[in-house]
């Protein structure tokens, strides 16, 4: 029974009403009663039926309780308090009363019920027939609390206002599985003739029939099993029959009786055990007397019936029936350690040699309990040969019991199965005897006891080592009495100096493992340990001690002369101990090797002490190594490497910057590579930041600088963080800023290489500037160093040139500009003849390239020029003309690009019109999808075709359509039939409605006066040139209302909330200001920084030397934002 109270109330749960019928029988019961039941229980049935409870005016009879009297008295099936904890735990002075009207209606419901007070529940269901189906805080309803106090009649009130038989709980109870457990016999006969489900499962997989075997109450299992056609092997808990239940609870009365209605006690649970498992498991030895009984009963039944299929089992006992592990019921009795269950079971014929799938027998399983007594009573059942082989027999793991018995250290049981004669020298699979099983679990004990029994002290494993190998290994020696046990055998001699398949001794074994085995250490070295033997490797057992860094025992080995010598010997790989201890960054090691004289002598690889020092990263070694021996401090090893490559390139940045402060000299390796290359990685990060706050970094600059391991470029590509602090460096400020004395510094030498470099390496002037802008490190070419640098070559020689150029160009425009407005331009001949030339001309450069923009300009003005030469008055002349200011007054825009003040917005124009050329295929669908319907529901049918129709199709056309009867109403009385307005005339042609429609989104600038009017009335000289004043029309309304205005909002609003206001007042989508002004300054510094690059990459070295500059002073700081928009 659950240990803390199952129904309270504490909260209620609603769920929506639901009435049943007062009898609502289960179906097995009204489909099958008549044809299961016997004659009695039939007659019982139809009594019941026939019975005041199921007539109509039972409910007029409940009326008629009187509510003051007692409830105890008007049930018998009450007499019997309930045994529930649910009737122990209430108390009515817990029930808090809530304010909610439902469950405190419930509370009371509850409280009528636990009394008995029919009547005055009735009236509160009448009043609120829902509570039958309301429940607590637990999910019981209050037919449950009814039926754990058996009162029938409360029941059936309940069942007649709707209560549902089968309610289950939160653990899945239905009322009869609470019948059960409170033993509610006639509430549980009461229950199944109201239709109550038997075969329904509580949360746990348990049917009435399991809760009913496991209390072992008997009465309730038989009303179970007479009324009810229930499944007698169904499964339970775990998949486990009612057998299953009674075996493990011991119920031996409903054992007889499910065994009597034919439950298979062959059958397994979900987990694989049988019933005879489980009783072994649980001690219930009544209940295997009981299974094994009626075995007996069950084969002879079925001998003596020739033909018949006996169970599936039969042909082997029920007492040697394995489960899903293979483990019998001897397996389990002996795993629990009952003697009486264990003596049981081979009384009645357990199988002592039966193997489990692991091949362990009842014998491996009493070994590993370690009980004396159980074994005993196995190996007593059998004779001698049989249990010679029992003792000698090993599971898949090659151990035997013996094994078995020293891994757990059960000291007594060894010596029991050593007189017994088990076998002492098998191996398992390891190779391992029991002595040395015992010895690497550190079974001490075990250990003892097998060494007095004469366990033999030489045995080796698979590896060939031996026991003092294994001992210190596994650090069973820490025992003072087993290493004193081993010391005094008369094979300890001759254990020390033996080899493993490694060629490792106890010596090598001792030192690997450290302080732990220092005393063994010592007393092996005392014992006569050879310091000088070395294992397949070629490893001292000095080389093992600087290896694992164990200071006390390297120590104990160089007090001894053999230990002396084999300092200096060499591994496989050309190491020494120092070599090995400085590689494992054992300091303290490396002290006392150097102290004692070791060498500083090469490896295999050429590398010394200080190369696998600074490998590791060990400062401390380190010192102590340059200490003792400063001249090794920039030596090569065979890949000419020296110590501060390595240290670079593992990212050591303390021992980096020591050894530079040493005076490390910064030579190539073997591939001609600095250490600088090998620093300047992602990776690297803690190296390279060293290198840069180092002293020595002006050397490394001067050294490097400019040059293919540049290491500003190398930064720049791979370490850009560092960067600034690079560029910080050579920025001087001097004065207080908010003084006139104040004065910055700018050194240049970092960025602008000298003429001499220049022509070694063949780079550009400005080749690190290139790469920032290459990779897009937008944070360094902003930086005011660089800024600096370009503001600097604009004052001295950039300004000069650049005005220059642009009088060049203004003398230019300004001839051109005359030459085309002195020309007039209504004289010229009509044409038609197409100049191929001119057309052909200007779409071979056209294509968004500004490089072929300037060629374009010039040659449209060389081809007016040539023609204003040969006196031409055609018409194509005077269009070219508007085309060449058009491209040579745009293109002065360009010339305006590298002046301080206006530069940031010729950038920005390009940006925009970038942005406007790629949403042009979407503007143009737009712009077609709403011109052409304009187009079909604007159009004036042609007058001319009109007039062409026979009379009778004008007439047929004005029944059908108003503008038709309006031209034929018109044509009748004599007027002009065809009157169209301007705004009309734009709407007559697909091209002009595109046109409309277009000059409508962006405002209509007076459209329709300007260009529609003049287009359509006929007078050649109000619009004379029409192909041209469209297209440049069409140009005048993408670049004024769109591009101008967006750079408005751009220049004007500089703060982010205040451009989404004006953006939303423009009523345009554009991107974030900030943004954008951003990247027009990166892409303006980008071309002067091209500009400036091309300029001094052509002047001559003596040229060059005079224009550039390497130390600039400026009195302000190009740190504040407004200088990356605003510097040139």
């Amino acid at each position: 029974r659950p240990t803390n109270p199952l129904i309270t109330v504490t909260d209620v749960v609603l769920p929506p009403p639901h009435r049943h019928s007062i009898y609502r029988r289960h179906r097995s019961f009204v489909s099958e009663t008549e044809e299961s039941l016997s004659e009695g229980d039939l007659f019982a049935t139809q009594s019941y039926l026939e019975s005041p409870w199921f007539q109509p005016n039972v409910l007029e009879e409940l009326l008629a309780w009187n509510s003051d009297t007692n409830g105890d008295n008007l049930d018998t099936a009450s007499g019997t308090a309930s045994r529930s904890e649910i009737s122990a735990s209430y108390r009515f002075s817990t029930l808090k009363d809530d304010s909610d009207g439902a469950k405190s209606e419930l509370m009371y419901a509850i409280m009528y019920v636990n009394q008995n007070k029919a009547g005055e529940l009735f009236d509160l269901l009448v009043e609120n027939p829902d509570l039958v189906e309301m429940s607590d805080s637990r999910g019981n309803f209050l037919i449950h609390y009814a039926v754990t106090r058996g009162y029938l009649r409360i029941i059936d009130l309940l069942i007649s206002q709707g209560a549902d038989v089968n309610q289950q709980n939160s653990q899945g109870q239905t009322p009869l599985h609470l019948a059960i457990l409170e033993q509610q016999v006639t509430t549980l006969y009461h229950l199944i003739l109201l239709g109550c489900n038997a075969e329904i499962a509580d949360n746990r997989d348990n049917q009435p029939i399991h809760l009913a075997c496991e209390m072992n109450d008997a009465e309730s299992l038989k009303e179970l099993v007479r009324i009810t056609h229930i499944d007698i092997n169904a499964a339970g808990e775990f998949g486990g029959t009612v057998i299953h239940c009674c075996c493990r609870k011991n119920s031996t009365e409903c054992l007889k009786i499910v065994l009597t209605m034919g439950a298979d006690m062959f059958k397994a649970d979900a987990i694989g055990k049988y019933p005879i498992h489980v009783a072994v498991s649980s001690g219930s030895i009544d209940c295997l007397r009981i299974l094994l009984d009626h075995e007996n009963l069950t084969k002879r039944g079925n001998q003596g019936s020739e033909g018949e299929i006996s169970i599936c089992f039969m042909d082997q006992h029920l007492i040697n029936l394995p489960d899903s592990e293979g483990e019998t019921a001897l397996h389990l009795a002996v795993n629990s350690g009952n003697i009486e269950m264990i003596d049981f079971c081979l009384e009645h014929g357990s199988d002592l040699t039966a193997l489990q799938y692991n091949n362990c027998s009842v014998v491996h399983y009493a070994a590993r309990r370690g009980e004396v007594t159980v074994l005993s009573s196995l190996l007593n059942w059998n004779d001698g040969e049989e249990t010679v082989k029992l003792l000698s027999g090993v599971n898949r793991s090659g151990h035997t019991p013996l094994h078995l018995a020293v891994m757990y250290n059960h000291a007594d049981l060894t010596a029991y199965l050593i007189k017994r004669c088990s076998p002492m020298e098998i191996q398992d699979n390891n190779g391992w005897t029991p002595l040395l099983l015992a010895i690497t679990k550190c079974a001490i004990a075990a250990c003892l006891t097998l060494i007095q029994f004469g366990a033999d002290l030489n045995a080796r494993d698979l590896s060939q080592r031996n026991a003092l190998q294994l001992a210190i290994l596994y650090g069973a020696l820490k025992e003072e009495t087993l290493w004193k046990q081993i010391r005094e055998h008369g094979l300890y001699g001759r254990l020390i100096n033996e080899e493993d398949e490694d060629g490792c001794t106890a010596l090598h074994y001792a030192t690997k493992v450290g302080g732990s085995m220092l005393n063994v250490t010592r007393d092996l070295l005392a014992s006569g340990a050879n310091c000088l033997r070395q294992n397949g490797a070629r490893e001292t057992p000095l080389y093992v001690a600087a290896k694992q860094g164990c200071i006390a025992t390297v120590e104990s080995l160089l007090r001894t002369d053999h230990g002396l010598w084999s300092m200096n010997t060499l591994d496989a790989n050309g190491c020494t101990p120092l070599h090995i201890a400085a590689a494992n960054a054992h300091s303290n090691v490396v002290a006392l090797l150097i102290a004692n004289g070791s060498s500083f002598r090469r490896c295999q690889k050429g590398r010394t002490p200080l190369h696998w020092a600074a490998r590791v990263g060990c400062l401390k070694t380190c010192k102590i190594i340059l200490g003792a021996n400063s001249t090794i401090i920039d030596a090569r090893d065979f890949r000419g490497m020296t110590a501060l490559h390595y240290a670079a390139e593992k990212n050591h940045d303390s021992v980096v910057t020591y050894l530079m402060d040493s005076g490390a000299k910064f030579s190539q390796d073997g591939n001609g590579f600095y250490f600088t290359s090998l620093a300047f990685k992602k990776e690297n990060f803690k190296a390279a930041r060293a290198i840069i706050y180092n002293k020595r970094w002006d050397e490394i600059i001067q050294l490097l600088n400019h040059t293919d391991q540049c290491p500003v470029e190398e930064i720049i590509r791979e370490i850009p963080d560092l960067c600034p602090i690079i560029l910080n460096r050579y920025i001087k400020e001097k004065g207080n800023p908010r003084k006139s004395d104040y004065e910055v510094t700018y050194d240049f030498t970092v960025l602008q290489p000298k003429a001499d470099r220049l022509v070694k390496t063949g780079r550009s002037p400005l080749h690190l500037l290139r790469v920032m802008i290459s990779l897009q490190r937008n944070e360094l070419i902003v930086h005011p160093l660089c800024l600096a640098l370009l503001r600097c070559k604009w004052k001295k020689y950039g300004l000069w040139f650049h005005l220059i150029s642009v009088a060049f160009y203004v003398n230019y425009l300004t001839c051109l500009t005359y030459l085309v407005l002195d020309h007039d331009p209504m004289r010229h001949t009509a044409n038609t003849k197409l100049n191929e030339t001119c057309y052909n001309l200007g779409s071979k450069f056209f294509k968004n390239v500004i490089n072929f923009y300037s060629m374009a300009v010039f040659a449209v003005s060389i081809t007016y020029s040539v023609m204003s030469l040969k006196k031409a008055t055609h018409h194509q002349f005077v269009e070219l003309g508007a085309i060449a200011l058009y491209l040579a007054w745009s293109y002065f825009v360009i010339h305006l690009m590298r002046f301080r003040l206006v530069g940031i917005f010729v950038v920005m124009l390009f940006q925009v019109a970038r942005t406007l050329g790629k949403s042009a295929v979407v503007v143009i669908l737009v712009m077609i999808s709403c011109a052409l319907p304009f187009y079909v529901l604007f159009k004036v049918p042609d007058n001319q075709i009109y007039q062409a129709m026979p009379e009778e199709k004008k007439l047929q056309l004005a029944h059908c359509f108003s503008t038709y009867d309006y031209m034929y109403n018109n044509d009748a009385n004599g007027t002009d039939s065809l009157n169209v307005t301007p705004m009309l005339s734009a709407f007559q042609t697909p091209q002009l409605a595109i046109l409309n429609v277009l000059s409508m989104s962006l405002g209509d600038f007076n459209f329709v006066e300007t260009i529609i009017a003049p287009l359509t009335d006929g007078n050649p000289l109000t619009m004379h040139f029409p192909e041209v004043t469209l297209i440049m029309f069409v140009i005048f309304l993408l670049f004024a209302p769109m591009i101008l205005t967006n750079l408005l909002v751009r220049g004007i609003c500089k703060n982010a909330k205040l451009v989404k206001k004006c953006v939303n007042k423009v009523g345009l989508a554009v991107g974030d200001i900030d943004t954008v002004r951003k990247q027009a300054a990166i892409r303006l510094i980008s071309q002067t920084v091209d500009w400036h690059d091309n300029i001094e990459g052509a002047v001559p070295k003596h040229i060059y030397n005079y224009i550039v500059s390497t130390v600039w002073t400026s009195k302000s700081s190009l740190d504040s934002p407004s200088s990356v928009c605003y510097c040139f």
